[in-house]
């Protein structure tokens, strides 16, 4: 494996042979774009180097560069921003300032490479050329040019000014209640009582929507621990279904009032070595949700839901985890399934049921019951992102499989039962006599 000097290790996307500059481009080129989903761009990128013979790049692998592209990506925005603002200030007449501008920069970043001795000689020599190059068009006297570089301070600080004061937010209301605030500004900022921490890990996708109110989501990319975020939070689910708002603030007067870019919830989360992507689904989604009642054999509505009107109180039994698994040879925990020997309830009790932790490691986090045994079994429809330990307490809840016999043996509420079970239904409708009957 090849070696960057001062930098450390090359990654695997760098290492490619010089076939692959293409595919390397093109993937720069579409998460530059954000047009596309990363899992979509890593698979089609997979998918390209084999038709070139090489090996795939692992998920891990292209998460990581993807972060770090997204982070130079950012920072070419901004001084792409910086420069229009500078050319705005400078007027038509600029160009001798914008001269200076160049050869400024270049010294800059030149000093900056050799200095953490990312050039070889022959590309620092190269790069010298060029600084001599820009530096020689300056044709201007040494007062003409201290004029001119005054000039250029003075509007690259009003540019500053207009271009850099706005820092962008994200404010996360995780699924346990608890808040918390990112922010692409490089210290804390204290907006209505919310503290937003700094997160340079941080990227969106390009935002979209049409008159068509179709759903327009946006794909958030971020690198974990170093911006609050841990794997083990992300494991335990605190962030699934959390409700997220995106704004843009003027971090010099925080007294104006913030702009509200994006509204809307965590969707899909994906884990990937050190980095993350989550899918944030607008307000359009729940809107193409049906609203209204329609006929149906069973019940339409939530069980303990107001409409309902059982009492979830009288349903609910607190139990503690005694077993992870029945005991037999080589039978190991899967997360998904325990053992409560306090609840000795009749088969499918708890079927479609809901589960809250009260302690260890998924404390707070709810989940649903997929079968109930009255030997006190517990299967869950999905494992616990964190593991499941004997002795972790539990508040779990009778289920309900919507139908009217249900309703009225198990819960005694047939007068609120929201079905139709008796309506004919479509075969119904379409049968016609049989001629041998």
């Amino acid at each position: 494996m090849g070696q960057r000097e001062g930098r450390g290790r090359l990654s695997n996307i760098d290492l490619l042979p010089e076939e692959a500059d293409a595919v390397v481009a093109w993937a720069n080129e579409k998460l530059r774009e954000r047009s596309l989903p990363q899992t979509v761009i890593f698979t089609e990128f997979n998918e390209r180097l084999a038709d070139l013979g090489l090996e795939h790049i692992s998920k891990s692998s292209f998460s990581r560069y993807a972060v770090r592209k997204a982070i130079q990506f950012r920072k070419l925005d901004e001084a792409r921003r910086l420069a229009s603002e500078v050319t705005t200030e400078l007027g038509p007449e600029g160009s001798d300032q914008m001269t200076v501008l160049v050869g400024e920069l270049l010294k800059l970043r030149l000093f900056e490479l050799l200095e953490g001795k990312e050039l070889t000689t022959k590309q620092a020599q190269e790069a010298g050329r060029t600084l001599q190059s820009v530096t020689g068009s300056q044709k201007t006297s040494a007062d003409a040019r201290r004029k001119l570089q005054q000039e250029l301070r003075d509007a690259i600080n009003k540019a500053i000014d207009k271009a850099t004061r706005l820092a962008t937010c994200w404010k996360i209301t995780r699924a346990d209640g608890a808040v918390e605030g990112y922010t692409s500004f490089d210290a804390p900022l204290e907006i209505d009582g919310v503290t937003y921490e700094p997160a340079n890990g941080f990227t969106t996708s390009q935002l979209s929507a049409d008159v068509e109110m179709s759903v327009a989501d946006v794909e958030v990319l971020g690198a974990m621990d170093a911006d609050g975020i841990s794997a083990d939070a992300l494991l335990a689910g605190v962030y699934d279904h959390a409700e997220v708002e995106m704004f843009v603030v003027d971090w010099g007067d925080l007294t104006i009032p913030k702009t509200i870019v994006r509204r809307g919830w965590t969707g899909t989360i994906t884990q990937a070595g050190q980095g993350f992507t989550v899918e944030l689904r607008g307000l359009g989604q729940r809107i193409q949700q049906p609203v209204i009642d329609s006929y149906s054999a069973e019940c339409r509505v939530h069980l303990f839901s107001p409409k309902c009107g059982v009492n979830r109180a009288a349903f609910a039994v607190n139990a503690t985890v005694t077993a992870l698994n029945d005991g037999s040879l080589g039978a190991t925990s899967d997360n998904r399934i325990f053992y409560a020997a306090a609840l000795v309830q009749d088969d499918g009790w708890f079927d479609y049921g809901e589960l809250w932790w009260t302690t260890g490691a998924s404390a707070g986090l709810k989940t649903e019951v997929r079968a109930f045994t009255s030997d006190g079994r517990v299967e869950l429809w999905e494992p616990m992102g964190l593991d499941i330990e004997i002795g972790d307490q539990f508040t779990i809840h009778a289920g309900c499989d919507k139908r009217r016999e249900t309703c009225s043996a198990k819960f005694n509420n047939i007068v609120n039962l929201r079905a139709e079970p008796d309506l004919p239904g479509q075969d119904a409708v379409t049968a016609y006599p049989d001629p041998k009957a």
